[in-house]
Order: C-alpha cells, then sequence, then structure tokens
C-alpha cells in the first residue's frame, strides 16, 4: 500500500516504537509501500499535527485512537493553526465511521469535527469527546451495545440520534458522561425533563452531565439536580415572560440575571487554598475531591447557592440562552485586569445574534456592562485566543460574502 511521504514518515516511526524497523531511507523509492502485514501490527494511535487520516483504513487491526491538539483556548498569539504541529488541521472525519475494529476512540481539542457517526462502530468500549467547540452532530448513536466508559464535554452539541436508545444501551456503563448541552437539545418541556428523570428512578438510564471547565477539564451534574434546574429556570422565564421577548430583549434579561449573582471571591480564595493541600498531599487531584473543587464552575451550584466564579455565571447564563433558543460559547481568556496571572484566569460568553458574534461579561466589574462587545473592543481587556479571531473573521467574511451576492443578484 503506498501512501503519500506525510503519511508515510508517520506510519515509519508508528512502526519503529513498536520494534518494526523496515531498514528504508526516506529517500528509497520504497520507503513509501507498506505491507499489510506491518500495517496489522499497528494496533493504537496518537494523531497530532496531521491534515489527512484517510489512511486509518487501511489499518486493519487499529484499536484505540486519540486525535489530540493542543487547548485552542490557550493560544494567545501566532497565526494559523494549519501547519502547526501541536495542532490537527483534519477536514475529512468521515473514514472514522468505518473503523469497525475500534475498542477506544478520543477526540481531544479539535476546532474542525462537526459531525461523527457512530453506527458502524459497534465494538466502542471506551470513548471520549473533549473540548470540540464545533462538534453538534452525533448521528446513529443507538447501535452502541458494548460501552463502557463515556466523557464528553466541552462539545456544542445540537443533534443526538437514537438519544433513548444510546441511554437504554448504557445502563451498565461505569461512566456515562454527556455534555450538558445534549440534555437541553433533548428537553423541551418540564413534562420531557419529568418523563427522564422518571427513568432514572426507575434505573432504566445512567448518566450525568458535563459543563466546561477551566479547572479540572470539566465539572458533572447529576440528572436529578439538572431536572431541577431546567424547572425552576423554565418557570422563571416563563413568569417573566421571556419567551415571548425579542431575541435582544432576552439576551439583556439573561446578562442582568448573570450580574445579579454573587461573586464567589471568598470561596475561590479558599479553593484555592484547598487545591494546593490536596495537590501537595496526593501529588495530583483524587477524584473523590474533583466535585468539591470544582462546584463554583458548576451551574446547578451557581444557581443553587445563588453565587460562584465566572465560569459558573457564564455555564448558567450559557444554560438560560439554549433554552431560550439561542447559540452561545464559554470562552476563556486571559483577563489583563488581573495582575497575577498570565495564564487563562476568566471565562466570558460569545452570544450568536442576527449581527453577528458578540461578547458579554457579566462579572468582572458589576459597575459598568461590558455587553455586545465586538473583537476588537473586548480586546481591550482580555487576551483572547487565535481561534476567537478565527471564529469572528468567519462569521464576517460569511456576512460580507452573503450581502455582496444580495447586491449582485
Amino acid at each position: 500500500m503506498d501512501f503519500d511521504l506525510v503519511t508515510a514518515i508517520f506510519l515509519d516511526n508508528e512502526l519503529k516504537k513498536q520494534g518494526v524497523d523496515r531498514f528504508l531511507s526516506i529517500t528509497s523509492k520504497n520507503f513509501s509501500y507498506f505491507n499489510m502485514e506491518d500495517l496489522s501490527k499497528i494496533k493504537e494511535l496518537t494523531i497530532q499535527g496531521m491534515e489527512d487520516i484517510n489512511f486509518l483504513a487501511y489499518l486493519p487491526c487499529l484499536k484505540k485512537l486519540r486525535i489530540y491538539s493542543e487547548d485552542y483556548s490557550n493560544v494567545l498569539e501566532g497565526g494559523s493553526y494549519q501547519n502547526n504541529i501541536l495542532f490537527n488541521n483534519i477536514k475529512d472525519f468521515s473514514v472514522i465511521e468505518n473503523l469497525v475494529q475500534l475498542e477506544e476512540l478520543e477526540i481531544i481539542n479539535d476546532i474542525n469535527i462537526e459531525k461523527i457517526s457512530l453506527k458502524e462502530l459497534v465494538n466502542l468500549k471506551k470513548l471520549t469527546l473533549a473540548n470540540n467547540p464545533n462538534l453538534t452532530h452525533l448521528l446513529n448513536m443507538g447501535n452502541l451495545h458494548f460501552l463502557e466508559m463515556v466523557v464528553m464535554y466541552g462539545n456544542n452539541i445540537k443533534v443526538f440520534e437514537d438519544f433513548d436508545e444510546y441511554l437504554n444501551n448504557t445502563l451498565d456503563a461505569t461512566v456515562n458522561i454527556l455534555d450538558s448541552d445534549t440534555y437541553f437539545s433533548k428537553i423541551k418541556s418540564v413534562k420531557d425533563s419529568k418523563k427522564l428523570y422518571e427513568k432514572s428512578i426507575s434505573g432504566k438510564i445512567n448518566v450525568q452531565f458535563s459543563e466546561k471547565s477551566g479547572l479540572l477539564q470539566y465539572t458533572t451534574t447529576y440528572l436529578s439536580n439538572i431536572t431541577e434546574l431546567y424547572t425552576k429556570l423554565r418557570r422563571r422565564l416563563q413568569a417573566n415572560k421571556v419567551f415571548e421577548k425579542t431575541e435582544e430583549e432576552k439576551i439583556q434579561y439573561v446578562y442582568e440575571y448573570g450580574l445579579r449573582i454573587k461573586f464567589a471571591q471568598n470561596e475561590l480564595i479558599e479553593r484555592e487554598t484547598l487545591y494546593e493541600e490536596i495537590l501537595n498531599k496526593y501529588n495530583g487531584i483524587p477524584d473523590f475531591y474533583k466535585k468539591r473543587l470544582s462546584f463554583l464552575h458548576n451551574s446547578y451550584s451557581t444557581f443553587h447557592f445563588n453565587y460562584g466564579n465566572c465560569e459558573g455565571i457564564v455555564n448558567l447564563m450559557h444554560i438560560m440562552l439554549s433554552m431560550l433558543g439561542i447559540d452561545s460559547e464559554n470562552v476563556h481568556c486571559h483577563d489583563r485586569r488581573y495582575n497575577y496571572s498570565i495564564v487563562n484566569n476568566h471565562a466570558l460568553l460569545r452570544i450568536k445574534t442576527v449581527d453577528g458574534w458578540f461578547y458579554y461579561d457579566a462579572v468582572y466589574d458589576r459597575t459598568k456592562y461590558i455587553y455586545k462587545k465586538t473583537y476588537e473592543e473586548i480586546s481591550e481587556y482580555v487576551d483572547l485566543s487565535e481561534y476567537e479571531k478565527e471564529k469572528i473573521e468567519e462569521i464576517q467574511h460569511g456576512k460580507l460574502y452573503g450581502n455582496f451576492n444580495k447586491r449582485h443578484r
């Protein structure tokens, strides 16, 4: 089987890791040729810094696949993600859908993947989909019967096909964590929420829901808590007739709601002290401490206690906007107004309006509105990743292109 040079170098290195040396130099005319016997020896792969993964179709014994990029939100400066060895720039993920032999699949920090179908991955046991901001469609999810561990967070799920079948098939999974966006894409009424909760009470499903977190990657919420959160928020929105308001009025309502939530300054200081103590004692963060350390980032906790850190408030506002049919995204950034940090230390909301994407900060300074800011305007306060710049430019380009088409029809 012949491959392009980039793929050939990658596969040759992978074989050498397993002690298989083909004894061919890169200039050899046979360097790009691999026999099926050698390709069959590759059973697990980590892919980083690549553009084309169609070669995966020729690895008949591949069991574990990890597609990994660095966290796009931490890139404060620099050029495009293209040709950057820390980031994949894969445009076509469809080959994954036919890797029937896969038992473990991870896709982490990928800004390009938009959808994936898992219908044929009937042997899948472990699935991780983490921090893929444009992943909106999970297709054919009802055919997975052997999943043992599922962790999804930081995605933007709008469509989760065969949701009920998926939940039925994952009752015995040790871990089953889905994006909270999955919940709010499926639940459209209090009746829906009660129906799902009753399945949990009767032991028919086993699932938790996650939200993106700048500390420990994600925070989880039990189904009972997210049911309570949905029910109470919906009643609040209905009582204030928010569903009847215009888009701008809805955003204004949610923003002002966020302004009224107490910023948990003292709790943050206590948390930082506890974090250091745990880190020193255990040389890491044990799982049984993760919920305690990340509760300030959690929308349910923020709602319940009426206080949270910036991300807890942002996650709660994001949920309210989702219920109102408005797209938004949790944005990690570096806030220069905090003098003690040079890394990402803040979360704000990017909200999609009829005029495009804009930034909203309801946390730092409650004496003034940081409301509906452009990329350039919000950059007066914070440093944003290159991804944010590209996201805004993509929308602006689309609008300009659309206006051009209208003028020239």
